[in-house]
C-alpha cells in the first residue's frame, strides 16, 4: 500500500509541477539577506524603481519613461556600489584573518558556484503559495481504496 501511495503520490506532485509550475522557497520576500551587498539603501533603491516603472505602465508619459530610466540608472549605481563594497569588506577580512583565509575563501567559491541549486521547491497551489501535496488528498485515496 505504502509503494502505490508514493507513487500516486510522485505522478501528482509531477503533474501538478507542471502544469502550475515551481517556486523556489527559503529565499525571503523583499530580497536575499544571505547577501551582504542587499542593504536597506539597495532595498530602497530598486523600490523606488519598482513604483516608476509601475507608474510609467500606468501612464504611459515620456515624463513617466524618463523618471524610470533616472530611477533605474540610480538603482544599477546602487547595487554595483554596495556589491564593490561587500568585496572589499571580504578582501579586507581576507587580509586580516589569514589564517582561516584560505578556508573562508573556498566556502565563499563554493557557495558562489552553487547558487541556487539548494534551495527547496514547492509545487504552486491556485492561490500561488506552496501546496501541500499531502493535504487530505491521502485520506481521500484511502478511503477510496
Amino acid at each position: 500500500m505504502e509503494s502505490e501511495w508514493t507513487m500516486f503520490k510522485a505522478s501528482i506532485v509531477d503533474a501538478a509541477a507542471r502544469s502550475c509550475g515551481r517556486k523556489v522557497i527559503g529565499a525571503c520576500r523583499g530580497g536575499n539577506p544571505r547577501t551582504r551587498w542587499w542593504t536597506p539603501e539597495v532595498r530602497e533603491a530598486v523600490k523606488l524603481k519598482k513604483e516608476t516603472f509601475k507608474a510609467w505602465l500606468a501612464q504611459g508619459s515620456p515624463e513617466a519613461a524618463d523618471r524610470y530610466r533616472q530611477a533605474r540608472r540610480a538603482a544599477a549605481a546602487v547595487v554595483a556600489n554596495a556589491k564593490t563594497r561587500a568585496w572589499e569588506e571580504f578582501g579586507e577580512a581576507m587580509e586580516k584573518d589569514f589564517r582561516l583565509a584560505s578556508r573562508r575563501f573556498w566556502q565563499t567559491i563554493r557557495r558562489l558556484r552553487k547558487g541556487k541549486q539548494g534551495l527547496p521547491q514547492a509545487v504552486l497551489s491556485r492561490g500561488g503559495g506552496p501546496a501541500d501535496p499531502d493535504g487530505g488528498h491521502r485520506r481521500a485515496v484511502e478511503r477510496a481504496l
